[in-house]
């Protein structure tokens, strides 16, 4: 027999809470994550994109604007030859070098060196120099603290030695003679190439 309609009880099925937790949460995220992804294809990227535009724009004026700086200010930049420096400079009478026709790279590269080594000879003179006065001033004060201590300071000999030692290498690593020498001689080559050119010797 079929059983009675009025007896038949309806039930749904049961679900776990934590499963519908669950399932809420992942259509929450997929339609937080819709709403940013359209905002960042919408609105951030266009902002970016245009800022990096920006930049790059700005980098090109600025490098064009420094090339035609430079450029300018090598336009107005004055140089000096080398040859206009003066050679065997005494109290009366300055050697110097007057060019009369094109130097070739290597004449120039000659100069150049020349020119850094007497600017570098003259620094080391300077700093000996200066640490000969150093060393002086040193004595002085150690005589002035002997004479007021009334005897005398047995270490002072050395010190007077070691002063000694340290003007004896000064003296033996001054290269100035050999650097006068060497320029005196490449002087005197080029005005004989020069006597030649103007006494017709060489055409």
């Amino acid at each position: 027999m079929w059983p009675d309609a009025s007896r038949i009880v309806k039930t749904s099925a049961s679900r776990d809470p934590l499963v519908g937790l669950i399932t809420k949460l992942c259509y929450n995220a997929g339609m937080v994550s819709s709403v940013l992804y359209l905002l960042l294809i919408a609105i951030i990227q266009p902002c970016i994109s245009r800022q990096i535009d920006q930049r790059r724009e700005l980098n090109v004026t600025a490098l064009l604007r420094l090339r035609r700086a430079v450029s300018y200010l090598c336009s107005k930049l004055k140089t000096t030859n080398v040859s206009v420096f003066g050679f065997n400079d005494n109290g009366a009478t300055v050697e110097r070098c007057t060019q009369t026709s094109s130097t070739s790279d290597s004449e120039q590269n000659l100069g150049g060196d020349m020119f850094e080594a007497s600017l570098s000879e003259a620094v080391k003179k300077d700093y000996w120099n200066l640490a000969n006065m150093k060393l002086k001033h040193i004595s002085f004060d150690v005589s002035q603290y002997n004479a007021r201590m009334g005897e005398r300071s047995p270490p002072r000999e050395q010190l007077q030695f070691e002063i000694k030692s340290v003007k004896n290498q000064v003296s033996l690593c001054d290269e100035s003679k050999e650097i006068k020498k060497k320029t005196d001689r490449i002087t005197d080559n080029i005005r004989e190439i020069k006597g030649w050119f103007v006494n017709g010797k060489i055409s």
